[in-house]
């Protein structure tokens, strides 16, 4: 669906295609003004040429290495680091202990790969580290593909959200002005890839639970706690008329309860409790999603973050709530903040409606130059990229 709505805003893009088999890899053209896909553009040359080097396989005789042990593949796994300009090619030391210099070097490695940079080696670091350049070659070729549809020209300003990087960015003229980490869908629940225009901000809203969710989450949260929605401020309206009457959880055999023969309206109130925070941002799209504040803030401190039932979880809302006061021009900061204290529900239109991108990308190059790599969760790649 993505690919189609980005190839009909008739972007002035022309993608030279790359040779299938890095090791025949020569450097070619990229027409895009896409900042990111130039970087990795010129960071394909590196990949190609590691692809035509011998990658053997790193295997622990332990489930994990922590600094300043020894063991007898340190040797190996500090000349890859190397190779993977993680690790100076200064660094020649060919002892068995591994040490700070090289803990540091893992610790880059790590985050670069969306990893807990602790620099403690375990099995999904030793799997990243195998993944051979012929993978990651492919991987950023994809990528690149993908990054140069965005535009970056100078009448450009949108939102980009990556799920498979967990970011949020704001675009402005090619460069970054704002960014946060997300909570996306979990792999039974994907975040879909979609375009579309945020037109109303939502300050306290409510949650009208999906039949979806109220089938596979909140109906089992019952039956072993009877005052779950007391709790969680849920209420329970015969229909969805708008003078239906609220009525007794304990009248209903949650153990029956379908998606389709749910007739109920189930609610949410406005709070702390509710599930989308005190803010979200609305946009046209077929799949039902958007992005919310959340009330699980300590879920960002995860590297990885796939825990949504599809919506976008943002770290930050309120940023980007004055973002739009300070933009839109159609937004009054007393109003929304007044409005926020009241803790009753109110929609605002943004005066100018922002287009918001929702992909999925697997690898990009920063503006250090420094490539990135992402596990895929949604397995959308083809390959399996640790």
């Amino acid at each position: 669906m993505l690919k189609r709505l980005l190839l009909s805003l008739s972007l002035p893009l022309l993608l030279a295609s790359c040779a299938q088999e890095p090791a025949r890899y020569q450097s070619q053209t990229l027409n895009s003004s896409n900042k990111t896909a130039l970087r990795i553009h010129n960071t394909l040359p590196q990949y190609a040429a590691l692809a035509k080097e011998p990658w053997a396989p790193i295997q622990l005789d332990r489930s994990y290495l922590r600094p300043g042990t020894s063991d007898q593949n340190i040797p190996a796994i500090r000349q890859r680091l190397i190779k993977l300009g993680d690790l100076s090619a200064a660094a020649t030391d060919q002892s068995k202990i591994y040490d700070k210099q090289l803990a540091q070097a893992m610790k880059d490695f790590q985050f670069r790969h969306g990893l807990n940079p602790d620099g403690n080696i375990g099995a999904n670091t030793v799997n990243a580290l195998n993944i051979t350049p012929s993978e990651r070659f492919a991987q950023l070729e994809a990528s690149m593909k993908k990054w140069a549809t965005f535009p970056q020209n100078e009448g450009s300003r949108y939102i980009l959200v990556n799920t498979a990087g967990y970011e949020m960015n704001v675009i402005e003229r090619g460069n970054k002005v704002m960014d946060m980490r997300i909570v996306a869908g979990k792999p039974s629940r994907e975040t879909p890839e979609l375009f579309s225009k945020v037109e109303t901000i939502v300050i306290n809203p409510t949650w009208n639970v999906p039949n979806k969710i109220l089938k596979k989450d909140i109906a089992p949260k019952v039956m072993a706690d009877p005052d779950y929605l007391e709790k969680e401020g849920i209420k329970i309206y015969s229909s969805w008329a708008s003078n239906a009457s609220v009525i007794d959880p304990t009248s209903i055999d949650w153990s029956q309860v379908s998606e389709e023969g749910f007739h109920y309206k189930m609610t949410q109130e406005p709070g702390d409790l509710n599930a989308l925070g005190r803010v979200k941002f609305v946009f046209d799209n077929s799949h039902d999603v958007y992005m919310h504040d959340t009330p699980h803030k300590e879920l960002f401190s995860n590297m990885q973050r796939a825990f949504s039932s599809g919506c976008i979880r943002l770290e930050q809302p309120f940023k980007l709530v004055e973002y739009f006061i300070q933009e839109d021009g159609g937004l009054n900061a007393d109003q929304i903040y007044s409005q926020l204290e009241t803790g009753k529900t109110k929609y605002f239109r943004l005066k100018n409606p922002m287009p918001i991108y929702i992909t999925y990308i697997t690898a990009w190059v920063d503006d250090k130059n420094r490539p990135h790599f992402r596990e895929d969760v949604y397995k959308r790649d083809g390959m399996n990229n640790g």
